[in-house]
């Protein structure tokens, strides 16, 4: 098992240098967080989500919060994976087991069902304070300050839902350029360590995301817009809304969890081994 895990590493040091130098990062306890002097990303209003005991993660978060400067953040108290009840949650509709073996041909962990609890929460927080954008991060997330400086919110399209600003690819780089640092979600595959949700794509979702029958990416991911549904194999399958999604690269946010970033990763990174 320790030989899978150190050719997997391999694997991921040649496909991503970076990794090596986040895995330093992470022993050493310290990112390379500059000033964010972006107007619009600096006073936007930001969800991290992260268990209210996960104490060394939040205290590296707030040093980067602290560093960037961020002036609109705050911590969302992730639903705790030791209190699922399935059964519970099933008989008040808010997991459904039937529809996740459906479309996973299995059942949701219970880690997988706080997750996406988690965020549809925020949809909802964001809603209720009618916020016009706002970022939602999981506690991680890793700022790249040039990149997230480089963000330019104008060049969205209309009617946008959701750009990315952390992703899993298919390829990199990424396909559909639209502008500047601006992609279509072609080549996404993964992730909802960054995301900024408009107030109208917070209201689709925060009406869609129960019962939960999809890990939070899944179930924004299955929400993309398609226009084929019958030839997408992923898109708009076990989904109920449609959402317009872009995301920007290189990544403004790291997901610190799949980067050998080993001081702010998920033991369940950690010991797949």
């Amino acid at each position: 098992m320790k030989i899978n895990s150190l050719i997997r590493k391999i694997i991921k040091l040649a496909d991503d240098p970076s990794y090596l130098r986040n895995y330093i990062y992470g022993m050493l306890k310290y990112f390379p967080v500059k000033s964010i002097n972006n107007k619009d990303m600096k006073s936007i209003p930001i969800y991290c989500i992260s268990l209210k005991n996960a104490k060394d993660r939040r205290d590296f978060m707030a040093k980067q919060v602290k560093k960037a400067g961020f002036e609109n953040f705050q911590f969302y108290d992730a639903v705790d994976a030791n209190q699922i009840d399935k059964n519970n949650l099933i008989s008040k509709k808010i997991y459904d087991d039937f529809l996740s073996k459906k479309y996973h041909e299995r059942s949701l962990t219970n880690g997988e069902i706080a997750c996406s609890l988690s965020h549809g929460a925020v949809y909802e927080i964001i809603v209720e304070k009618n916020e016009k954008i706002a970022l939602i991060l999981e506690d991680d997330a890793l700022f790249v300050s040039d990149y997230i400086n480089s963000i330019d919110l104008s060049i969205l399209p209309n009617g946008w839902d959701i750009v990315f600003l952390s992703s899993f690819y298919l390829v990199k780089p990424p396909l559909g350029h639209l502008v500047k640092n601006l992609y279509t979600t072609e080549s996404w595959n993964g992730s909802c360590a960054g995301y900024i949700v408009s107030e109208n794509g917070a209201r689709k979702l925060a009406a869609s995301y129960l019962p939960v029958i999809h890990a939070a990416d899944g179930f924004v991911g299955r929400c993309m817009e398609c226009d084929n549904k019958h030839a997408d194999t992923f898109k708009q399958k076990g989904a109920s809304t449609q959402i317009k999604t872009y995301l920007f690269y290189p990544d403004p946010i790291i997901n610190g969890s799949t980067a050998g970033f080993w001081a702010t990763s998920l033991p369940a990174f950690i010991n797949k081994s």
